[in-house]
């Protein structure tokens, strides 16, 4: 019955390789945070824009009472 040949790696191979590993990690972890800034920056655009949407619906809703129109 044939036996599974396990290969095992020089520990310098090893070695490279996690280093290569921990430097994507990092990366990952840098597209991560700027996700998540962008996310916040863009909920707070989004707030903004509500404000601005709930102020003009006030206005429009003032000139239809008041008979201004544009």
């Amino acid at each position: 019955m044939p036996r599974d040949i396990i290969h095992i790696k020089p520990i310098d191979v090893v070695r490279d390789d996690l280093e290569k590993a921990t430097i994507e990690i990092g990366s990952l972890i840098q597209d991560i945070k700027l996700m998540k800034l962008t996310i916040e920056d863009m909920k707070r655009d989004m707030k903004k824009i509500n404000i601005k949407l709930k102020a003009k619906e006030s206005i429009e809703k003032d000139n239809l009472s008041t008979g201004w129109f544009w």
